[in-house]
């Protein structure tokens, strides 16, 4: 039977849409700041590409992830398409793409380096005990960019293994020449302080440094260097916003938002949200939440994650033994108040009221 879009049963808000077929397999990932406005563009507007025509004809039900705002849409959509590598998906698929951190590594010369962390688990993790400070995430030309604009500015070396002579960018003025000790190691370490505090920080020292060498290049009638600094001032504002599906963290976490008569998991993967599962009354018929909690993780087959984080639990001590037996580990729960535990509860709660919604009027939405 083809797929019906109707409009209604879409919400106008930002988040990623995620196109299925027939037999569940994922064809296309996407993301908008209004899903409805974007979604009624495919299937009430003609395609030029073949491919995208040939993705329309081959939709059965349409996946919504709600987000709180743009910059969590774009990095939610980045971590998707790297997992589930769409085949009508073109760009992002490369690990090395996309929404990323900036590194300042350690030792006796820290250099700075863009680093994108795997999203499939088919590779192992960078190594990041290195790692002085990490800055992002923030899409890929903004944390090049930056890269180059701090080794530039405060001389910090790129070259890596060290050279044995000065390369063109110490004659350029932009490395202090510390491969030949022209630059001690002291002066070194001082400058690749500073960088660190500025990337720590709040982001105001940052956006002053820009904003001051913009005007100065302006000044210098240098209009080009000055349009190109405004684009990055202008993309770490918009690619830094808060948000909660990218997180520092490295343990695997699930969040359970537990309604009046339903249950949301999110699913963070080494700090990055990889799914979303909704669970109506059908499915925990009125159990007590403890009860819910451990026949979710007996009966889905759901491996049990380092922490969970839920908006309310009876006996938090007995449902934590009784996972830990699942598991063979320890687990944490987590019931939080505020900060970022909190925030990834209230988009939770988001995604459950709609999901809920969607569950009940059907329609070819995906829950």
């Amino acid at each position: 039977m083809p797929f019906e879009f109707q409009p209604h049963r879409y919400p106008e808000r930002p988040g990623c849409y995620i196109m299925r077929g027939e037999d569940g397999r994922v064809l296309y990932i996407g993301k908008s700041v209004n899903l409805r406005g974007r979604l009624r563009s495919y299937f009430h507007q003609p395609q030029r590409s073949p491919r995208f025509r040939e993705l329309v004809r081959n939709v059965a039900a349409i996946e919504i992830i709600l987000a709180t705002n743009e910059t969590e849409s774009l990095t939610l959509e980045n971590h998707l398409i790297k997992m589930h590598q769409p085949p009508v998906n073109r760009a992002l698929k490369r690990e090395d793409s996309g929404f990323g951190e900036l590194v300042l590594t350690s030792g006796p010369y820290p250099m700075l380096r863009a680093c994108f962390r795997s999203r499939r688990g088919d590779r192992p993790e960078p190594d990041d005990d290195g790692a002085v400070v990490r800055f992002g995430p923030a899409g890929e030309w903004c944390l090049k960019t930056l890269a180059e604009f701090l080794s530039d500015r405060f001389r910090l070396r790129t070259c890596d293994p060290m050279p044995d002579e000065v390369c063109f960018r110490w004659h350029l003025g932009r490395c202090g020449g510390v491969c030949v000790g022209l630059q001690t190691e002291e002066e070194y370490a001082g400058q690749a302080r500073y960088v660190a505090e500025l990337l720590a920080g709040d982001g105001s020292g940052l956006a002053g440094l820009l904003r001051a060498e913009m005007e100065r290049s302006a000044d210098r009638l240098d209009f080009e260097r000055a349009a190109e600094l405004l684009r990055l001032i202008r993309a770490l504002e918009r690619e830094t916003d808060a948000q909660v599906v990218d997180l520092k963290t490295r343990h695997d976490q699930d969040v359970l938002y537990l309604g009046e008569d339903g249950m949301l998991i999110a699913r963070i993967k080494r700090g990055m949200l990889s799914a979303m599962e909704y669970r109506g009354a059908e499915r925990i018929g009125g159990m007590p939440d403890d009860r819910a909690i451990v026949e979710y993780y007996a009966g889905a087959g759901a491996p049990v994650p380092d922490e969970l984080i839920v908006n309310r639990i009876g006996d938090v001590r007995g449902t934590a033994e009784r996972l830990r037996r699942m598991k063979g580990a320890s687990v944490r729960i987590t019931v939080p108040k505020r900060g970022t535990k909190r925030a990834l509860l209230e988009l939770c709660e988001l995604n459950y009221a709609y999901r809920r919604e969607a569950a009940a009027s059907g329609g070819g939405v995906w829950v």
